[in-house]
């Protein structure tokens, strides 16, 4: 197992090099951005300048008297770093040249170019420079004005440019790499204790809560994470209490059939091995009762079985319940009684919600005192903006308290008064909840005025 500082080194190793990565190429690409700006605006200035002085040797060149040329030529006689010119007759022979070119012509363009055009040349005095030809219009010297001007002095200067570029980004990509170190160490060394004191939890004791000693900006994770463990802990103590309600709820009917079992074998006689084997099947029964349950319970949950939509009358379904009840009800002296409109039509699962209906309806005729009565309404409803219907089941529940209706649902709770019975093993609410979340429903339960109301929906209508 990889201790906490060699899961460290291996962040900021990870962090480091994606880092470098993604900086890298962030800054190349500012490189050759600046690159291409600063050189675009080099030649931008040099074009510049060959226009205007190509305007100032056509405008020269057009008072072609002898007086201005001889004024003309000693201008451009600077010793190198300079401008020049040369003029070209229509059969691109040097027809005069600036002093400085010293006979040397300016070499013009190809053949036939459109004018005015840029290019790069040498100049007379062997150095790079850029060159402008323009169409000399109607003049008796010649036809085609080629100037020229030095441009060593501007690629130093984009030289210089890009050595302070590349020495920035350097600096830059180094000086970043450094905080990262900095940052990981300083963020992840807490993070990493924490860890560390965590791996070793007590499954029997909840850890202390994280987050004292962290940064900030890990805040909300220390509180997702104090949240996770908790429901993980909850998790963990409803599991130990199911297995212990369970070992409880199948003790009981395994005690009852070998106590039974035993009775009849030391009677010996048929009508008591009669009575031992019908009390023996009844607790075998319970127990398959509650197997069969938590078996559903386990498709439903790991959500193996998924319900099978089919349009169906709601009202219908309901009443087909409310009649099989119909017997029990009238055993324990129960009014049943059904508020519906004619046809409620909805999109469901018949199978799942009539399970859901018959538990429902099971417990409230079984649990509400004799001589009570249990009510079963469809009313409509508004949700999300479409018309939808939910079913409310009420019952007499004298012993229920408000503190009680948190328990409903939970598998094998029942009042303290109250134990498993030949119908009843703490179940059929679980499985009801269960089967609801399948079809995306809601299963409220409410106290008022001494009566329980379970709610069931909603139900789009179709």
């Amino acid at each position: 197992m990889s201790s906490p500082e060699s899961n460290l080194w291996s962040i900021r190793r990870r962090l480091t090099v994606r880092l470098t990565v993604a900086l890298g190429a962030v800054l190349a690409l500012l490189f050759v951005s600046m690159d291409y700006l600063v050189d675009a605006g080099a030649h931008d200035h040099l074009d510049t300048v060959l226009a205007n002085e190509a305007r100032s040797v056509a405008y020269a060149l057009s008072h072609s008297d002898p007086e201005t040329l001889r004024r003309l030529l000693p201008h451009y006689d600077f010793p190198g770093h300079t401008e020049f010119f040369t003029v070209y007759d229509a059969d691109a022979r040097m027809v005069i040249a600036s002093t400085n070119s010293r006979g040397v012509a300016v070499a013009a363009p190809g053949r036939n170019p459109v004018h005015p055009i840029y290019y790069n040349v040498l100049t007379p005095d062997g150095h790079k420079g850029r060159a402008l030809a323009v169409a000399l219009e109607d003049n008796d010297i010649g036809r085609l004005l080629v100037v020229a001007t030095e441009r060593e002095a501007w690629k130093n200067a984009e030289g210089g440019i890009h050595s302070v570029l590349l020495v920035g980004i350097a600096v830059t990509i180094i000086v970043v790499l450094l905080l990262v170190q900095w940052v990981v160490r300083n963020a992840f060394a807490p993070l990493l204790e924490q860890g560390a004191r965590i791996a070793t939890m007590d499954t029997e004791k909840p850890p202390e809560r994280v987050g004292e000693h962290l940064p900030a900006e890990l805040a909300p994770f220390a509180a997702a994470f104090n949240v996770g463990i908790a429901k993980l802990y909850g998790a963990i103590q409803r599991e130990r209490r199911f297995s212990r309600d369970i070992a409880h709820e199948l003790r009981t009917p395994l005690a009852e059939t070998r106590l039974t079992a035993e009775v009849a074998l030391n009677d010996g006689d048929s009508a008591a091995l009669r009575s031992g084997l019908i009390t023996a099947i009844a607790a075998t029964e319970r127990m398959q009762r509650s197997v069969d349950t938590l078996l559903a319970l386990a498709r439903f949950e790991s959500g193996q079985e998924s319900p099978a939509l089919d349009p169906l009358d709601l009202t219908g379904l309901a009443a087909i319940q409310i009649e099989t009840m119909r017997r029990s009800a009238e055993a324990n002296r129960i009014g049943l009684t059904m508020h519906a409109p004619a046809e409620v039509w909805i999109k469901s699962d018949v199978g799942i919600l009539e399970r859901i209906l018959t538990n429902l309806l099971q417990n409230a005729v079984d649990y509400a005192p004799a001589g009570g009565s249990v009510n079963c309404s469809i009313t409509q409803t508004e949700h999300a903006e479409h018309r939808a219907y939910v079913v409310c089941i009420d019952n007499e529940a004298p012993q229920l308290t408000r503190e009680d209706l948190v328990h409903l649902g939970t598998r094998f709770w029942r009042k303290p008064h109250e134990g498993g019975t030949a119908q009843h093993a703490g179940l059929g609410l679980a499985l009801a909840l269960a089967l609801a979340r399948s079809l995306e429903l809601q299963l409220a339960f409410e106290l008022r005025d001494a009566r329980l109301f379970v709610t069931l929906g909603p139900f789009p209508a179709l």
